[in-house]
């Protein structure tokens, strides 16, 4: 229970909730007392840390920046900046268990939509989408595109474990009917083919010996390419819906061109991490990469590069590039090897392998057009994914039991 809420608050504190703190230094502040003060409180459970080594090579490569950034103060700061969410989504998962952080991911998603809604009613700054745009909410984050990715992603932690109880089946569902009211909301239709995907995937997962039949040894070759047509399918039919511009995907290809223009002479290493965009969690000074960006784009200002790759590609190049997507390639490696060798009678007490491919497809999904790996949410939950993919499975927890209880002559 004491994780359950303290990854709530960490949910709701990281999605940067800049109606009601600000500051997102302020938040971050406030997730260090939450996650310290759980591990405090549940230190008798403490089980031996496991490094989420999957996403070290990006945080090495963020301090291997300093080297030849344009800016050495701003790329110390901001690499301190993700570092201690990266350290707070270790004591996460150092902590506590999968079910607990589903809970309480579950809960956080809930947490987001009551305090947009509060934050609607009570006239906040930024609570509203503007006159000129779609949506009928915009959140805490100020931005409906936000408040769509965080219930995404909230959203893939419920359908990850459902509860067979008598009071949490019934507390579940109204959670989940939380969630799917502010997506609604929201109006995003990157959020809604996301979301689509998620419970697509939630039920392949939950159905994992019939469809294994069935497919035989072309299930990864099938599964891949059915989601892939699932994906451009529900794309379109969304975007024809809500009346949007899909073949340039709302003009984010333009500023992928301008971004790839812009970053001429420096697409290996970019010019140090933390120095291109103004994000709301850590502002980068004036700068030539972004000026020319907006120049050439010409059509408003761009704050982001609209995708987790393109939103890393200013600030570190093709190298950072290939860091973050080594992040998730492993993690989906390790959570397919989890759910796979986790026995289906277990597997509800042990959601590991459904909750990290559930909110890792929701990061890589979305990330395609809103940069999730680098928002404090999308990078607090991929270290979160890290440390849960790298524990040993049930099978393995149990065979290594069966292995100490045996005489030594046997083990030999």
């Amino acid at each position: 229970m004491v994780w359950t809420l303290a990854v709530a608050a960490l949910f709701f504190h990281l999605s940067n909730p800049l109606t009601m703190v600000p500051f997102f230094g302020d938040s971050l502040h406030r997730s260090i007392i939450v996650a310290v003060g759980a591990t405090v409180l549940t230190l008798p459970w403490l089980r031996l840390p496991r490094l989420p080594w999957a996403v070290l090579p990006a945080i090495a490569l963020m301090y291997a920046s300093l080297g030849w950034t344009i800016s050495w103060d701003v790329t110390w700061g901001v690499s301190q900046v993700y570092v201690k969410v990266a350290l707070v989504a270790w004591l996460c998962t150092w902590s506590t268990d999968a079910r607990s952080l589903t809970h309480g991911l579950h809960l956080g998603g809930v947490v987001v939509v009551v305090t947009s809604v509060y934050a609607f009613w009570a006239g906040l700054p930024f609570a509203d989408v503007p006159a000129d745009a779609t949506g009928f909410l915009a959140g805490v984050g100020a931005n409906r595109n936000i408040l769509g990715y965080t219930l995404v992603l909230a959203w893939a932690a419920a359908l990850a474990h459902v509860p067979h109880g008598r009071v949490a089946r019934p507390a579940w569902t109204l959670g989940v009917a939380t969630i799917a009211l502010g997506l609604f909301l929201a109006q995003s239709a990157t959020a809604f083919v996301v979301a689509a995907l998620v419970a697509g995937l939630a039920l392949a997962l939950a159905r994992r010996d019939p469809l294994s039949v069935r497919l035989g040894t072309h299930r990864p070759l099938v599964l891949a390419a059915g989601g892939g047509a699932a994906a451009l399918a529900a794309l379109l039919a969304t975007g024809v819906l809500l009346g949007r511009d899909v073949a340039s995907l709302s003009g984010r290809t333009q500023i992928w061109a301008a971004i790839w223009d812009a970053t001429y002479g420096q697409r290996l290493l970019g010019q140090g991490w933390g120095t291109t965009w103004p994000h709301a969690w850590v502002q980068a000074p004036p700068n030539p990469v972004f000026e020319y960006v907006n120049a050439n784009y010409g059509a408003g200002v761009v704050a982001h590069g609209h995708a987790s790759l393109m939103d890393v590609m200013p600030d570190l190049g093709f190298a950072g590039m290939a860091a973050f997507a080594l992040a998730h390639v492993v993690v989906a490696v390790l959570g397919v090897h989890r759910w796979w060798r986790t026995p289906s009678e277990t597997a509800r007490r042990d959601p590991t392998g459904r909750l990290v491919l559930l909110v890792l497809l929701g990061l890589v999904a979305y990330g395609a057009t809103e940069p999730l790996a680098t928002t404090p949410l999308g990078w607090f939950l991929l270290v979160v994914l890290a440390g849960l993919a790298g524990r040993p499975t049930c099978a393995d927890d149990e065979a290594g039991r069966s292995l100490a209880a045996r005489p030594r002559h046997v083990q030999r």
